[in-house]
């Protein structure tokens, strides 16, 4: 009776082992960490895609501004000025004269404010002979100094037209003794203007915080 007895105890204690299931192990910090990033990521997913949507967004009809700006260079100058331009591209032009004038303007490459520019030139559609400085005298703007001193055959790859002037533009230099007025038409930003109300910057020249360009305080 008592091995009977016995037997009985020590199947219960056996089956009460085996139904007691085994402790589970307390979570880690780093698994923590990864499921909380994983919740605000599915709480976030929108932001997520374009973390600067909103940037874009506010500065959509700014730059959509700048693009059409782009498309117009205007200036002013006074000082003596007996020099005129006229030009279809700097490869079908007409220019004679000299100047020395003192200038406000918003040219190509979104250069704007105050510079001094001193030039002569003998120009028949790509033939020039020309000397042309031009120099920023304000603490206040974006214009670069330029140095362009040309005999010979106009051509695109010249340093002028590839950080100054525009060699596709159409417009001209209109002097009046003491005063003078020069303006272009840039039908090479047309494209940029149109594709970026489609969200295309063809120009790479939006600005944004995303990139830290501002290409008004260069």
């Amino acid at each position: 009776m008592r091995k009977f007895v016995l037997l009985l105890a020590l199947a219960a204690v056996a089956a009460g082992c085996k139904s007691t299931p085994a402790p589970t192990p307390a979570p880690k910090l780093a698994d923590l960490m990864f499921r909380q990033v994983r919740q605000l990521d599915e709480i976030d997913d929108f932001w997520t895609i374009d973390p600067y949507l909103g940037e874009r967004i506010m500065l959509y009809p700014v730059n959509r501004l700048l693009d059409a700006a782009d498309m117009i260079s205007v200036n002013a100058g006074i000082g003596p000025d007996l020099q005129a331009n006229a030009h279809v591209t700097r490869a079908v032009q007409v220019g004679l004269g000299a100047a020395s004038t003192a200038r406000l303007g918003f040219n190509n490459h979104r250069e704007i404010g105050f510079y001094r520019q001193t030039g002569a030139e003998l120009s028949f559609l790509a033939l020039t002979a020309e000397y042309y400085d031009k120099a920023n005298v304000s603490s206040w703007g974006s214009v670069k100094p330029i140095l362009h001193k040309a005999n010979g055959m106009s051509i695109p790859g010249w340093k002028i037209y590839r950080e100054s002037r525009d060699y596709w533009a159409i417009g001209g230099h209109v002097p009046a003794l003491l005063a003078s007025a020069e303006a272009d038409v840039h039908l090479k930003e047309v494209p940029d203007f149109v594709l970026g109300f489609l969200g295309v910057d063809l120009g790479n020249d939006d600005l944004g915080v995303k990139t830290g360009e501002n290409r008004l305080e260069d």
